[in-house]
């Protein structure tokens, strides 16, 4: 089956689209900054506004341990355990 693609993509009426009740421009928005040595995420409201920030070094991880992957799995999971109250996030890549 073959799907139009259309629908996939953003275009100029994306920020007034409605997901599950939330205008898309009102959806928090939860940024991810991966690399070899750290992992950092950090989840903002639709303002701009900080609303959670975790690193693997504030998880307690240092050095080369920062960068594997149980490290950056603890971080996501604190993160998204401070922020249980937010249903919908926006991902972005930093």
């Amino acid at each position: 089956m073959i799907f139009s693609a259309s629908g996939f993509y953003p275009d100029e009426d994306t920020p007034n689209q409605i997901f599950n009740g939330i205008k898309f421009s009102d959806i928090p928005i939860c940024y991810v900054k991966v690399s070899k040595n750290n992992t950092i995420i950090q989840l903002n409201d639709s303002k701009g506004q900080r609303i959670s920030y975790r690193s693997c070094g504030l998880e307690g991880f240092k050095n080369t341990r920062k960068g594997t992957n149980i490290a950056a799995q603890t971080t996501a999971i604190t993160v998204a355990t401070v922020s249980i109250s937010v249903v919908h996030v926006h991902v972005s890549e930093v």
